[in-house]
């Protein structure tokens, strides 16, 4: 499952759209929070998870790090 740059955008996970990949996954670009929930809300749904069911993401050091290890965009569109 891949999501798509609008919708990261959509979701307020992205927060400003750039054509260069490096501006758009600077860390002063993703707000980190959004992309927590983007996660779990995208677990719940491959899992098709009971909405009673809640995923807890736990942030690493290494994510923090290099956030753009976790994007992998074939073609940014």
């Amino acid at each position: 499952m891949t999501a798509k740059k609008q919708s990261l955008l959509d979701k307020n996970v992205i927060l400003q759209d750039y054509p260069d990949a490096a501006r758009l996954l600077a860390r002063d670009n993703v707000n980190f929070t959004q992309l927590c929930n983007f996660a779990c809300e995208a677990a719940q749904f491959a899992t098709k998870s009971s909405p009673q069911f809640k995923f807890e993401f736990a942030v690493r050091e290494e994510f923090l790090r290099n956030i753009s290890s976790i994007f992998s965009f074939f073609s940014i569109s």
